[in-house]
């Protein structure tokens, strides 16, 4: 892969930040629970946090290739500081693509700059992927409308400034009565409700939020009133190659921990590296994260030459998050005993790897996506 100067500037500084700061800081804000604060700063100072806002609002406007070559390496450093960032990029995506001007102009420059935080909200205590199953509702009042709800596991959704909201404007019509709400959280009736512990990721928030009666303007309509279903569909492609760009990362640098232990653990007189059985485990990984990579970066040149890429990010998606499943668990146990205790770098790559299984459309969703495809193609 020949990268632009430009592409290859950002996937620099991101590696030279994660080597230098965030790599530094994973452990603490795993076991804490922290919000990775500084991270945040840092990342918005090299003007990450507005990759895909468009210059004109103050943002960087990466295609797709580079905003993965980030993330992979933000992963590397800091599993949590990088999803944190995702969270951001998949929250701002509906309002640069189907926002009005006026709503661009209002969020974006501070989005870009991180003076604003955003949360996407989407998910349900009875639905994820199942968009057209949500219960939230937005009620036409006077010009505006009134929302209510409850939005489970939303990430960044402890202290966010903006939320975008999915809710129904028309319960009757499934998919099609779906739309799309920007929100202020300072409005009268919008709360977090609760906060949830979690076994991996523990630098993110992640949040359940309440809408009772928050009243909007009819200018926090994104789009068109119940072309929500498509726009939530297309934020969620771009979501899923940044995805698999996470979980290459934590597997790189799961693949990175194995290789030096394997190369100073010594039993029975030997260097572990100089077994076969933990040579075959390394070969394997590598080969792994190569594939992964290789699937990614095919995905991102479809995107950036606006060509059909919704079943191929599936197709990485889940192959790189099932992927870090396996690498993350060879690494524990190239560790051995030092693998489950007090906290090793590989255990915590380990948990935060489950995570990728699950988040922006679980490996079952990703494989119902690719089935039909393939199927209508004729296996084509």
């Amino acid at each position: 892969m020949i990268l632009t100067p430009r592409q290859q500037k950002f996937r620099d500084a991101a590696r030279k930040l994660a080597d230098e700061q965030l790599s530094k800081d994973a452990a603490r804000i795993d076991k804490e629970a922290a919000f990775p604060e500084a991270g945040l700063r840092a990342m918005a100072e090299l003007g990450l946090c507005g990759m895909t806002v468009p210059k004109e609002y103050g943002g960087e406007d990466l295609d797709a290739l580079a905003i993965c070559l980030v993330t992979e390496e933000l992963a590397r450093g800091c599993p949590s500081t990088a999803a944190v960032l995702m969270a951001y990029v998949i929250g701002i995506q509906p309002l640069v693509q189907f926002g009005t001007p006026a709503q661009k102009q209002a969020y974006l420059p501070d989005l870009a700059k991180a003076k604003r935080s955003i949360c996407f909200a989407v998910t349900e205590a009875h639905t994820g992927s199942d968009v057209s199953a949500i219960s939230t509702t937005a009620q036409r009042s006077g010009e505006g409308w009134v929302l209510n709800g409850i939005k489970c596991l939303i990430g960044n959704g402890v202290g966010a400034d903006l939320c975008i909201v999915a809710a129904k404007t028309d319960p009757a019509a499934g998919h099609k009565g779906v739309s799309v709400f920007v929100v202020e959280t300072a409005t009268p009736g919008f709360s977090t409700s609760a906060v949830y512990e979690k076994m991996g990721m523990r630098g993110t928030t992640t949040a359940e939020l309440t809408l009772k009666n928050v009243k909007v303007p009819a200018t926090a309509l994104v789009g068109e009133v119940g072309k929500g279903s498509g726009y939530l569909l297309k934020t969620l492609d771009l979501a899923r190659l940044t995805l698999a760009a996470e979980a290459i990362g934590l597997a790189q640098a799961a693949l990175e921990e194995s290789v030096a232990y394997a190369k100073l653990r010594v039993t029975f007189g030997k260097r572990i590296a100089e077994y076969q059985g933990i040579q075959f485990m390394i070969a394997d990984m590598a080969t792994s994260v190569y594939a992964a990579r290789t699937m990614l970066h095919d995905a991102c040149a479809l995107h950036d030459r606006n060509e059909p890429f919704n079943v191929e990010a599936s197709m990485v998606k889940l192959f790189a998050s099932e992927m870090a499943g396996r690498v993350t668990d060879l690494a524990v146990q190239i560790h051995g005993g030092w693998g489950v205790v007090d906290r090793p770098k590989v255990e915590r790559l380990f948990r935060d790897a489950r995570y990728t299984r699950i988040w922006e459309g679980t490996s079952e969703i990703q494989r119902l996506i690719i089935s039909r495809c393939v199927l209508d193609k004729g296996g084509k």
